[in-house]
């Protein structure tokens, strides 16, 4: 009995032992992540006060399609170092205070952000995430002349991934929120309540706030 239990636990010992060494290539090959992403945003207004002779008034994104793309390079078991790019070509609507009456012109917001994101692992093929980060959104006017505004923004999200048993491809739902900050055309004056008592005078900025629901082929490396 005693030469059989030992048998049993040496046997086992190796089978463990190879089903590791086995799983394991696997899980390290899989060091990037590449995800054509294809959805939809929406939301997006701003205010601005008037300033030079320029008449104030407010401004809103339409809703519309989006495209873009995901890279990510894997920092640890369950995290990610993400670069995200999205384009979403739209008309921005703006009421009567710009003129004579409403106006409507081609746009397009261009997100491009680096961040992170968490996988939680729970022993299935659909593992769910959160994900932040930081960067840029470009805001650009199609009609000519007029240019581009760049302004700083935050996102956050979440959603979740099913991987093929080849944990090579899948695909993703993602739901994000993107925060651009720009700014109001109004002026403000702020006092420091600490000592050097002093007053400044510094432009305000507003939030343009706009949500995504998308979805992502991904295929890992």
């Amino acid at each position: 009995m005693k030469r059989l239990l030992s048998v049993s636990l040496v046997l086992a010992c190796v089978v463990t032992g190879t089903a590791s060494a086995q799983l394991q290539p696997v899980y390290s090959r899989n060091r990037m992540e590449i995800a054509p992403v294809f959805g939809y945003m929406w939301g997006g207004s701003a205010d601005f006060a008037s300033q030079g002779g320029q008449p104030g008034g407010s401004i809103n994104w339409a809703s519309s399609f989006l495209w873009g793309v995901d890279l990510a390079f894997r920092a640890s078991r369950g995290s990610w170092l993400e670069l995200y790019y999205r384009r979403q070509d739209t008309e921005i609507h703006g009421n009567q205070n710009f003129g004579v009456g409403d106006s409507v012109v081609k746009a397009a917001t261009n997100i491009i952000h680096i961040g992170g994101r968490q996988d939680f692992q729970n022993h299935t093929r659909v593992i769910p995430y959160i994900r932040g980060s930081l960067g840029l959104t470009v805001f650009d006017n199609k009609t000519a002349g007029k240019g581009t505004h760049t302004d700083f923004s935050l996102g956050i999200g979440g959603g979740f991934t099913y991987m093929m048993p080849n944990n090579r491809i899948g695909i993703r739902a993602n739901l994000n929120g993107w925060f651009s900050f720009v700014p109001s055309n109004q002026v403000g004056i702020y006092c420091s309540p600490y000592f050097p008592y002093y007053c400044y005078a510094a432009t305000t900025s507003q939030t343009v706030s706009q949500g995504e629901v998308s979805g992502a082929l991904v295929f890992r490396f």
